[in-house]
């Protein structure tokens, strides 16, 4: 298992200037995939042991300059493709994309702002201030119960006032659906082979789209990116212009007839097909039907909708792709729910989102300031002072990317994890191994992996690191 760990971390090595900053970057993530709590950096420092005056060596080194998250992002989707089990559609992989909101306390954290929680679960408030995070992942394992493994998890929204900054990222100004096409399309670039993107339903948009065609064109067929997406229930387009049509006098004409398509499943009620699909791991028997129509006010984008009723539930899927066939469409959105559990895993067991790092180069966050009122980013006005504010939301980048690393780490490692060597549970579970246990695994066997291969560098480097617990707590004691 050691070497499987080392031989997926060794592919980070050329993102790295320095040898130090690649062998703090590696003992960051074992340290996220064996800690028992979710409490940032003291967390890893804690689970493997590392003496306490390197907490600020671990610190410095995620706010450092001496990396670049694109290319740590494209070295993982790179180890990816050669390490783990990506299901594919139609011999083409599959991406989920998403977006969360985090809960903030921090007055002086660059980003956070007052967010509306659309959840209906009672526990949750109407209102939080926090940041608006999108993260795309990959299937992988097998059709009935895949994984969704993590590729990337940004910052979306409340650093729009960083995009006009040198130096700042230049998707800042873009809104969270357009940043969620992007990075799909990005992650994609690395597969070599055509990826299918599959979001939820508020993404089917005209800037969406428009930005699908800017980052799939002058591209080959095989490498560029489409979506599966769901629909509202009052969607409607336009039927394409017949081909006996004659175009009159004036403006050329781009559209045909205006179409409910929630209309269709009573008018074309007899052309509906049956069949049996598996929806949310589970086999249904359903009915659908498939039309091709344009879509988008002065866009005109043909996309294939598909209708689909069972239970008496009823849903429109759409698909940019016009060749993808309608029982795939429903197929790869039926694994969309694959991605919530991902985010539970990041909360509950990762603790993904349990960084704290602020900065003073920011203006106090008003709980109660008006709408409209001057962001605290616009305080940072000084070179210095925006300086500090963007290796913060890079050291938030940082803990967040190399959290993804280490819980991809842990599902490829799922599946070799010997199930004796698992803790003990009332309900077995069907599919492969959780995050939770594998962890509880590495926990009780981490300690020694390096020990028993301590010619490795990373071994080196963790073992060298290492407090002396016995002198630890003989200080707590006699202080």
């Amino acid at each position: 298992m050691w070497e499987i760990i080392t031989k997926i971390l060794a592919v980070f090595c050329h993102c790295f200037p320095r040898r130090n900053s690649y062998l703090w970057f590696c003992t960051f993530i074992l340290g996220i995939m064996s800690r028992q709590d979710k409490l940032g950096v003291t967390s890893a420092i804690r689970s493997l042991s590392l003496a306490p005056t390197h907490y600020d060596s671990l610190v410095k080194f995620l706010g450092s300059a001496s990396w670049d998250i694109r290319k740590i992002r494209d070295a993982w989707c790179r180890a990816v493709l050669c390490s783990a089990p990506i299901l594919r559609l139609n011999g083409c992989p599959v991406l989920l994309g998403d977006g969360v909101k985090q809960s903030k306390e921090g007055r002086h954290m660059p980003g956070v702002k007052r967010l509306a929680q659309e959840s209906e679960t009672q526990s949750k408030p109407s209102m939080i201030f926090g940041h608006t995070l999108g993260g795309i992942r990959i299937l992988i394992g097998d059709a009935p119960c895949p994984a969704a493994l993590p590729l990337s998890l940004r910052i979306h929204d409340g650093l729009q006032e960083t995009s006009r900054w040198d130096g700042a990222d230049s998707d800042a100004a873009a809104s969270h659906v357009v940043r969620i096409v992007r990075d799909g399309c990005k992650c994609a670039e690395n597969f070599c082979s055509k990826c299918f993107l599959v979001p939820v339903r508020y993404f089917l948009t005209v800037p969406a789209l428009q930005e699908l065609d800017r980052r799939s064109g002058g591209k080959p067929f095989w490498r560029d990116c489409q979506l599966v997406i769901k629909a509202k229930k009052h969607v409607a387009g336009w039927m394409p212009l017949r081909h006996d049509f004659v175009q009159g006098r004036g403006r050329k004409r781009k559209r045909g007839d205006r179409v409910v398509l929630s209309s269709l499943f009573e008018t074309e009620s007899s052309q509906f097909q049956e069949a049996d699909a598996l929806l949310y791991g589970k086999t249904e028997h359903i009915r659908y039907y498939h039309t091709d129509i344009l879509w988008g006010a002065g866009l005109y984008k043909r996309l294939r909708f598909v209708l689909v009723e069972y239970r008496g539930i009823r849903s429109i899927l759409a698909c940019t792709d016009t060749s993808l066939p309608a029982l795939d469409i429903i197929r790869a959105y039926g694994w969309r729910f694959r991605i919530e559990g991902t985010f539970r895993s990041m909360k509950q067991d990762i603790g993904t989102f349990a960084y704290h790092f602020w900065t003073k180069a920011v203006g106090r966050l008003d709980h109660f300031a008006p709408k409209g009122w001057p962001s605290p980013l616009e305080s940072a006005s000084e070179e210095e002072a925006r300086e500090r504010v963007l290796r913060k939301v890079s050291a938030y980048e940082m803990h967040m990317m190399a959290s993804c690393i280490a819980q991809g780490i842990l599902q490829i490692l799922s599946g070799m994890v010997p199930a004796s060597a698992l803790r003990y549970q009332r309900s077995k579970a069907k599919a492969r191994p959780s995050e939770a246990n594998v962890m509880d695994y590495l926990r009780r066997n981490l300690q020694g992996l390096p020990e028993k291969h301590p010619d490795g560098k990373i071994a080196k480097f963790i073992l060298s690191r290492q407090a002396d617990l016995w002198d630890i707590a003989a200080g707590t004691a006699f202080g």
